[in-house]
């Protein structure tokens, strides 16, 4: 008898459904950290990775071709005329940007261009070559950008110049950002000579 009574009190207490405690979502942690993390991107954050993802490196070609600045006009320094052979050159503009746009195609770079336009005049007709044309400041060169002369529609690396007319010459350089500054000059071939124009 007293085990009968045993095994209906173990089958009363078995069959009893346990009490749930009632759902709040002010104590689930996992429904907080959503919440937090939709009202950071509601206020203009980025998106989060996993947990100990590290943090990607910016990009700056991304960054310049994002940023669409437009050229930057160096000021041009004083008496920006010089000789090359029969040729009087005169220094007109030079310009400075990290993306360059064209009709055709868009470039960035993480170092800069700068276009530079001299116009040339002549008394007699004179043929010229610019492909040994770079910049100096200090220690550093730039050569020209040969793809970038190109793409920007800059002058042909090989021309003449017709005596009596004004002729905008314009050439593209890709330089690092430390040569923009006071120093910066263009190097121009003369024969087995170079001459120099200041540029800053």
């Amino acid at each position: 008898m007293l085990r009968a009574l045993c095994a209906v009190l173990a089958v009363g207490v078995l069959g009893c459904p346990k009490e749930e405690q009632p759902f709040d979502p002010s104590t689930d942690r996992t429904l907080q950290k959503l919440k937090e993390e939709q009202d950071r991107l509601a206020k203009g954050g980025t998106p989060s990775g996993p947990p100990g993802a590290k943090t990607p490196e910016p990009d700056p070609l991304a960054e310049a071709a994002a940023a669409q600045a437009p050229p930057r006009v160096l000021p041009l320094p004083p008496a920006a005329v010089t000789k090359l052979g029969p040729l009087n050159l005169e220094l007109r503009r030079v310009e400075v940007s990290q993306t360059l746009k064209t009709t055709r195609a868009s470039i960035s770079t993480g170092e800069r261009f700068v276009r530079v336009v001299l116009t040339a005049t002549t008394r007699t007709r004179a043929p010229l070559s610019l492909s040994g044309a770079r910049l100096e400041r200090g220690a550093e060169t730039a050569s020209i950008a040969g793809d970038v002369q190109r793409l920007g529609q800059g002058s042909p690396l090989e021309t003449a110049i017709e005596p009596g007319v004004e002729q905008d010459l314009v050439l593209f350089f890709e330089a690092s950002p430390s040569m923009i500054a006071p120093g910066l000059k263009i190097i121009l071939p003369s024969g087995e000579k170079t001459v120099e124009l200041p540029l800053q």
